[in-house]
């Protein structure tokens, strides 16, 4: 066990004993710790579970705790873990259950894969049989998922346990959802009413049910990808038939775990019962195998079937809303090389760029721009130059909301250029059209480009009197444009001194590139801030130059300059007008959170906080990578947890000040100090979200390590960094992040040893992929005021 691992061990025990001896660690979770014990007073072993002591930081939590385990403890039935007792010790929230001797469904899972059709129908069975006693019981478990699944090796009983906990672990306030905004639960496992944060009953524990069941039979779970989306298909889409992805799967367990699927919690089984007598054969099933739709039936048979087919070949593959264009809304993915000539190859990525902003001058088409394209592409561990086939590209392009996509490709044949642009309706696959271009276009090859975006228009029904030329909205040089592809490329991947020396290039090649200008501008207020003179410049310059421009990039510049010039207000009106018009857009949110966050206006910041902090959570839930947001949640959640805050947090996501302007406190210390707990338990909430989701980044352990600093937890600090290094390559920053923690622990001898270490060892050029990063400037910062303290000025 880790340090973290030992330090809780002993201090279970400490509060545990002399009624029960641990023994060693079963497992580990995002709620807590699960040992192995023996109730020294009966002999007989168990399971003890104990909550991370950072998520019990406040009474209300406590007092959920242990209501949910008084009402999971008058559970009795065979196949659901029984818990015995639950309190509170040395600090420390645990429940006492019984040891499952065997293993967990997940670990027959990672080392079977795709389990046997009666072994899944026994499971299931078993599964369902326990959420029927839960739900007469009007109990719901709310993370049903395999890793709950514990699998008897003695009886051969599925068993499920946890009952209650995620609800209970929620932060005060929250009901049903997270203080993120986001469902308690796990994402992949979420009913449709319960991603959407909605009051949710047992019908709900039985769609997680049969998410389960098509992961046992299928290998992997209906909907795969980033919280994000895979929230967005639990709401919106529907799972590819299981028959379809199993052909061995006997047809009543696949109408039954299929119906278990229905968005609408009326269509599905409405108990635990009912999915049992289904599985058994004694309950009708939704038919919707393969063998049944062959034809060797009766006529009438042979019509229903034939509905039946096309409900399925809907449910498959949806459709766009009623009365909306499919081809008014398009992705465009990284054009392949077939010869991998290389002097061509950036316009692999470049296609992407050329076509996205030619065809966004058409203000009615919805184009994917270049950068949500990179991010669909890393949410699925792509990179330009990888293969994507068809069904992932439609998958793609149903995570982006669009209805048609386009895949194409080039070659290079002496000063010859081919192109070809493959377009595809999403919902059904079919090609659409297909558009080539071949030319002899000397060194600037976008005028090809120009020529085929004006096809794709034309194919999206575009007026003739919408012009495409590149260059003239962009710069007449390739060399400026080509650096500016290089520096996208590079903020992509969070390299913004790399980013910021591409942009500069492109910007000092063509002084009126004003796309160019506006990267630069963000890059440097990512670096520097907003009080930045090179910033000031680069925005002023995009704005002069983007007369040209597609509209939607003409309004994201003139809304940050806005903010960038403190008018805030104007910022958050052209930021919610690009909100109107795509609510989805990520970026939008952020900048919307930004305009609210910075705004100093008056005495009082704490109603500009709120709206704040819910755009930025609004963002995440988006795009769950964006670290920007992380950081600017975590800076204010950090003002609310320090031990004397200005602004106090007001259940999940909203803020209070806590003194006058004469400095009355005007929130007495109870609440205050509830606020602080509330506080420190969101913080690492939020952290913990941001490692899941950057695990090899600095910065979201950096987040993590501040939580657990604010609430003293030295130890957990330091193993946080343990647990950095061993998932992520060595970071310069690592010794002085270790410096603070010591400093901040009181040991000061230690901080200034290691830091002496550090300033030995590393060499300023390690820093410089990371120049201007706030966190590696802070933490750097912190060395000269520990040594300060030790009164060494050298």
């Amino acid at each position: 066990m880790s340090q973290p691992s030992l330090d809780l061990f002993a201090a279970l025990q400490a509060a545990l004993k002399p009624q029960y001896r641990l023994e060693r660690e079963l497992g580990r979770g995002g709620m807590g710790v699960v040992f192995r014990a023996t109730d020294t007073t009966l002999d007989r072993p168990v399971a003890i579970k104990v909550v991370h002591p950072e998520l019990a930081t406040h009474p209300a939590i406590t007092r959920r705790f242990l209501s949910e385990a008084r009402t999971i403890a008058r559970l009795r039935h065979p196949n659901i873990v029984a818990v015995h007792t639950a309190g509170t010790a040395g600090g420390l929230l645990y429940y006492v259950m019984d040891e499952v001797a065997g293993e967990s469904l997940r670990q027959r899972l990672e080392h079977e894969g795709r389990l046997p059709a009666a072994e899944v129908a026994r499971t299931v069975s078993d599964m369902a049989a326990a959420l029927d006693a839960a739900g007469r019981a009007g109990v719901v478990h709310r993370d049903v998922k395999p890793e709950n699944v514990l699998l008897d090796k003695a009886t051969g009983r599925a068993m499920l346990a946890d009952f209650g906990i995620a609800r209970a672990m929620a932060p005060e306030g929250s009901g049903s959802t997270t203080g993120q905004g986001v469902a308690v639960g796990t994402p992949t496992y979420m009913s449709p009413e319960q991603a959407a944060g909605e009051e949710i009953d047992n019908r709900s524990d039985l769609y997680a049910l049969g998410v389960v069941a098509y992961e046992m039979l299928a290998g992997h779970p209906p909907f795969q990808g980033s919280n994000r989306i895979v929230v967005s298909k639990h709401l919106a889409e529907r799972p590819a038939a299981i028959d379809r992805v199993r052909t061995d799967c006997p047809a009543p367990l696949a109408g039954a775990v299929m119906k278990a699927l229905e968005k609408q919690p009326g269509e599905r089984w409405q108990t635990g019962e009912e999915l049992r007598e289904a599985l058994a054969g004694e309950r009708p099933t939704p038919n919707r195998s393969r063998n049944r739709r062959r034809g060797l039936l009766t006529a009438g048979a042979v019509a229903l079937a034939a509905l039946g087919a096309g409900v399925g070949l809907a449910r498959r593959t949806p459709g766009p809303p009623e009365g909306v264009n499919p081809r008014h809304s398009i992705l465009v993915l990284p054009f392949d090389n077939l010869r991998g000539d290389q002097s061509v190859e950036w316009l692999r990525d470049g296609s992407v760029s050329m076509l996205g902003l030619n065809l966004s001058q058409w203000n009615d088409l919805t184009v994917v721009d270049h950068e949500r394209v990179h991010d669909l592409l890393d949410q699925h561990s792509l990179k330009p130059g990888d293969d994507v086939g068809l069904d992932l590209a439609r998958r793609l392009a149903r995570d982006a909301g669009v209805w048609t996509v386009v895949l194409g490709d080039f070659t290079q044949a002496g000063d010859s250029l081919h192109l070809v642009a493959r377009v595809f309706d999403v919902a059904n696959g079919a090609r659409v059209d297909v558009a080539r271009v071949d030319d002899r276009p000397g060194e600037d090859l976008r005028p090809l480009f120009d020529e085929l975006a004006a096809k794709l228009l034309d194919l999206s029904g575009a007026p003739n009197e919408i012009r495409v030329d590149l260059a003239r909205s962009t710069t007449q040089s390739l060399e400026a444009y080509r650096a500016y592809l290089r520096g996208v490329e590079q903020l992509n991947h969070w390299d913004l001194v790399g980013a910021q020396r591409e942009l500069k290039r492109a910007v000092a090649i063509d002084s009126s590139f004003g796309l160019a200008y506006y990267k630069l501008a963000l890059t440097r207020g990512w670096m520097a801030g907003v009080d930045d003179s090179l910033g000031d410049q680069a925005i002023v310059r995009a704005t002069a130059h983007s007369r040209n421009l597609p509209a939607h990039e003409r309004a994201v510049i003139n809304a940050y300059r806005a903010f960038n010039s403190g008018e805030y207000a104007a910022a958050r009106a052209l930021y919610q007008q690009l909100l109107a018009r795509d609510p989805a857009d990520a970026d939008a949110w952020y900048g919307l959170g930004e305009a609210w966050f910075h705004d100093t206006t008056g005495f009082d910041q704490a109603p500009a906080w709120t709206r704040a902090i819910r755009a930025f959570k609004r963002t995440l839930a988006l795009d769950p990578e964006y670290a920007l947001a992380y950081d600017h949640v975590q800076s204010m959640l950090g003002v609310a947890a320090s031990p004397q805050p200005f602004y106090a947090l007001v259940g999940a996501d909203s803020f209070a000040i806590t003194k006058s302007t004469v400095g009355r406190s005007l929130v007495d210390s109870a609440a205050l100090a509830a606020s602080i707990g509330r506080a420190r338990a969101e913080a690492l909430v939020t952290a913990r979200s941001w490692v899941a989701s950057q695990p090899t980044t600095l910065r979201a352990h950096g987040a993590m390590v501040d939580a657990y600093l604010a609430s003293s937890n030295y130890n957990a600090a330091l193993g946080e960094v343990d647990r950095y290094r061993q998932s992520a390559p060595i970071h310069p920053e690592l010794p002085f992040v270790v410096a603070r923690i010591h400093f901040a622990a009181g040991e000061v001898a230690r901080a200034a040893d290691q830091l002496r270490t550090a300033l030995d060892t590393v060499a300023p050029q390690d820093f410089r992929p990371y120049q201007g990063t706030p966190t590696v400037v802070r933490d750097i910062a912190a060395a000269a005021n520990v040594f300060a303290y030790q009164g060494d000025l050298s």
